[in-house]
């Protein structure tokens, strides 16, 4: 059993914030070590969370400790990330049973994939949490619009033995790196995991460096294959080695699978003396999906390709070192500069000031959560009037005055005022209560929107579902869970000044317990207090029941034009006939392209626009209202917006739940 707290010693009962349970598990004597993935509970930003360990069985109960040398156990201790910061996660697998140094090639790799390197403000001091002021260019209030922008990367080794089947335990990586043989090691198990988390949105870079079996072949046959069989031939030499043959020999071989990207790096004795820095940047681009106008693809930093490219045809080149990014005249070596000589190169102040250059990559507020926590309460509840109101405070003003007064004193038992005034408060509250009651009592607990992601055949990759809690009483809510994650949706939101200054919005603080095999067959049980919402946040990679209307999904043109938007409602509405006598059409869509949001069936249109370079809030700009589906709709699409945040450098995530 897992007890979580935001603070390390547990003081309170609110300081926990969940309890998860782990049955079948067996200890042996001995060191035991357990990989395992939690669920993304919230804590506080930038401050320390502890796990206190127990092992139960039915008549003992026995704490579990970080240290073998205290006497006393002592927890596991976290520290949560900055909101300021966007923290990514790199899996790197070996091939052996334990987890030792790794070969120069997966080494390499492993740095490779970073995608922080290709921040034009990485420094020393951006490395380690703080933002020199006086080193950034100087437009505009660029002591706040300049901050928080770090991606902050994480690398974790594990043995591919390890690695667990079920992939939504995946979900807690960005990109997956397998090497020293890793490949080689995979059960069945495990491959269909990584192809089902891949087909999600998963990244996955392979380095086949030793022989494989069959089956791992077919794996990458089916992952490099599936949108155009006939790019390359995958084999194997006499030896068992892979081999990848296409019209031009490729360092890096890349593909889509589903919604995710696979990359295979063709193996050589020594990859740093082979792969280019373009390659590289190909390589990095490609696994974390960033956007193709930005030049690291090219192995430059993260700013447009056009900028770039007008600065190395002026006879510049790029070059980085542990300072960041420079540009020198071709040959110059940039360890023979001077502090004078770099600051007056400095890469980023050669670029156009355009505020692209000048977004944070931190948290951002999500709209779809903003407006749900509305529109999904249940649509029973009704708020006590004010007139109502004003009526229960005029007869009890009246009552414990003019009434009271004249009553007891036609009776001469004025003495008995401080017993009837009490009397008379606690028959009002009573009233008051019963009201509110009846006016907040809801036959239903809330509503909940599902959001489907579909492949280019048409078929369901994944759902996410946020379901409204509500109840008019304290209730102990327990939910069944199958396949999924689940956990309680938190809205974050950002000064516009300051990326330091934020305020965690929390509707629910009571602690949620999980009870099974997480993220298998579990049980989550909280207790929801009386009035007071809570939004929960589940992710399935396994959707069933799920309708997917029977259209050709891999169209661009349905989406992109007029025709195609036309052809689009025609087709829509072939397949959902309007109902006998009923005019209205029984479906609705709409198409985001280009931060415009299409409504197919009417053909209006709503641009997204943003309100200041901070917060990165975006509305709708229409000229009619939007209903509440409406509303939920657009904000789902407006979600999926490429400008906002982390998202105006990648296109799309990896799935988390």
């Amino acid at each position: 059993m897992l007890d979580l707290h935001d603070s390390i010693q547990l003081t309170s009962e609110s300081d926990r914030v969940a309890t998860i349970r782990f049955e079948g598990i067996v200890l042996y004597q001995g060191d035991k070590f357990i990989n395992t993935v939690l669920p993304p509970l919230t804590g506080w930003s930038m401050e320390s969370c502890a796990i206190n360990a127990w092992f139960e069985t039915e008549g003992r109960r026995m704490r579990l400790s970080a240290s073998i040398k205290e006497e006393r156990p002592i927890p596991f201790e976290l520290l949560m990330p900055a909101t300021t910061d966007r923290q990514t996660l790199t899996c790197s697998c070996t091939g052996e049973r334990m987890v030792g140094a790794p070969s120069a090639n997966r080494a390499f790799l492993t740095e490779k994939l970073a995608l922080d390197q290709y921040n034009p403000e990485n420094d020393i001091s951006v490395r380690t949490g703080l933002i020199q002021i006086r080193d950034l260019p100087e437009y505009g209030n660029t002591s706040s619009q300049m901050r928080g922008r770090n991606v902050v990367h994480n690398t974790t080794s594990w043995a591919v033995y390890d690695l667990p089947e079920n992939p939504l335990l995946l979900c807690a990586f960005d990109v997956i790196l397998l090497a020293d043989g890793s490949l080689s090691h995979l059960t069945e198990g495990q491959l269909n995991g990584l192809q089902r988390w891949v087909e999600a949105g998963g990244s996955l870079c392979l380095l086949p460096d030793e022989p494989i079996r069959p089956r791992q072949l077919e794996f990458v046959r089916t992952l490099l294959r599936e949108n155009n069989p006939d790019a390359f031939v995958i084999r194997q030499d006499d030896t068992g080695r892979l081999i990848i043959d296409g019209d031009q020999p490729q360092n890096v071989v890349t593909a889509h699978f589903g919604l995710g990207r696979v990359a295979v790096v063709q193996p050589a004795a020594d990859l740093s003396s082979v792969l280019t820095r373009e390659d590289c940047g190909q390589l990095a681009a490609w696994m974390w999906k960033v956007h193709q106008d930005l030049a690291v693809r090219l192995g430059a930093p993260w700013h447009s390709v056009d900028d770039v490219q007008r600065l190395t045809s002026q006879g510049l080149e790029i070059h980085q070192d542990d300072f960041g990014f420079v540009l020198l005249p071709r040959g110059r070596i940039p360890e023979t500069l001077t502090d004078d000589q770099r600051a007056s190169m400095e890469f980023s102040t050669l670029l156009s000031a355009t505020p692209s250059y000048m977004q944070r990559c931190s948290t951002i507020s999500n709209p779809l959560i903003q407006i749900a926590q509305q529109d999904l309460l249940p649509g029973s509840i009704q708020m006590v009037p004010s007139w109502l109101i004003g009526l229960i405070l005029l007869g009890y003003i009246v009552t414990v005055g003019p009434v009271d007064y004249i009553l007891l004193g036609m009776l001469r038992l004025r003495k008995l005022t401080w017993i009837a005034f009490p009397v008379v408060t606690a028959l009002f509250t009573g009233a008051t209560v019963l009201i509110a009651n009846s006016y907040m009592r809801a036959t239903e607990t809330g509503g909940a929107i599902e959001i489907t992601d579909v492949a280019a055949d048409g078929h369901a990759i994944r759902q996410s579902r946020l379901q409204m809690k509500f109840y008019g009483a304290r209730t102990l809510d327990v939910d069944d869970h199958q396949l999924e994650l689940s956990v309680p949706a938190v809205n974050i939101f950002l000064s516009a000044h300051d990326a330091t200054s934020y305020q965690l919005n929390e509707r629910y603080r009571a602690p949620l317990t999980y009870s099974g095999s997480f993220p298998g067959t579990y049980q989550t049980q909280v207790v929801m207090q009386q009035w007071a919402p809570m939004l929960m946040r589940s992710l399935t990679l396994e959707p069933k029941d799920v309708q997917v209307p029977e259209i050709d999904w891999s169209d661009s043109q349905l989406v992109i034009d007029d025709v195609g938007r036309a052809q689009l409602r025609k087709n829509l509405d072939e397949l959902y006939p309007p109902h006998s006598g009923d005019r209205d059409a029984s479906w609705n869509a709409w198409v985001l392209n280009r931060d415009i949001v299409w409504n197919v069936r009417s053909g209006r249109r709503q641009i997204l626009h943003q309100e200041g370079n901070d917060n990165r809030n975006y509305r709708s700009r229409s000229s009619y209202s939007l209903k509440s589906e409406d509303q939920l709709s657009f904000a789902a699409l407006s979600s999926a917006s490429r400008s906002q945040g982390f998202f105006r450098i990648v296109s799309q995530v990896s799935p988390q739940g």
